[in-house]
């Protein structure tokens, strides 16, 4: 029975056995560490949101001010899929759903000149605001603790977003801290018996 030169010059070198298994090894360990990983895939929606507040304003009058004046600008603008329109007591919001190849950067700056132009909005209601859906990955959660006052523990907490967020991380969120309160105490000023004087 013949043996294979390879073979053959496994059994002569030895140790050249273990240095490809190393060298294995260590292709593996660089390849897994570049390997992208998440546990829900990206999900990118191509939605942008207008929302203009009317106070006072019944859902019929936001539907006729807001909706009949901003629909006819934006309805064509290029890349739009989809529009949907509600309005309610108070205000109104419009939703754009644009294709799955549209420039949402683009869009974003159409949708703002389009609204922008429009000059026949109810003079009562709020500027316009306008927003793109942006989905975020969580990539870790920190929480701070620790003896001392919840003052500080905010204070520190703030810095540690301030510094994730100089270092490139796109949002930061902080959720547990209670909003601060102040106590007033009024107290009467006591009458000392003093009183202006007129001068002669």
């Amino acid at each position: 029975m013949t043996q294979s030169p390879l073979i053959r010059f496994f059994v002569r070198h030895p140790n050249a056995a273990n240095l490809v298994m190393a060298m294995m090894i260590l292709v593996g360990i660089i390849g897994l560490a570049r390997i992208n990983t998440q546990f829900f895939p990206t999900i990118e929606r191509n939605v942008i949101t207008i929302s203009i507040d009317w106070r006072g304003s019944s859902a019929e009058d936001a539907a006729t001010g807001i909706l009949d004046v901003v629909e006819p600008e934006i309805r064509f603008l290029d890349k739009v899929d989809e529009m949907t329109g509600t309005a309610r007591d108070g205000g109104a919001r419009i939703t754009l759903e644009f294709t799955e190849n549209a420039n949402m950067q683009k869009a974003l700056s159409d949708v703002e000149q389009a609204v922008a132009a429009i000059d026949t909005l109810p003079a009562a209601s709020e500027t316009p605001v306008i927003t793109r859906a942006e989905t975020y990955e969580t990539v870790a959660k920190i929480a701070v603790s620790g003896p001392f006052e919840e003052a500080t523990l905010k204070a520190f907490a703030r810095r540690i977003r301030d510094d994730l967020i100089d270092a490139g991380i796109d949002q930061v969120d902080l959720v547990g801290a209670r909003d601060t309160q102040y106590l007033v105490d009024l107290v009467e000023k006591p009458d000392l018996g003093l009183h202006d004087v007129e001068d002669p």
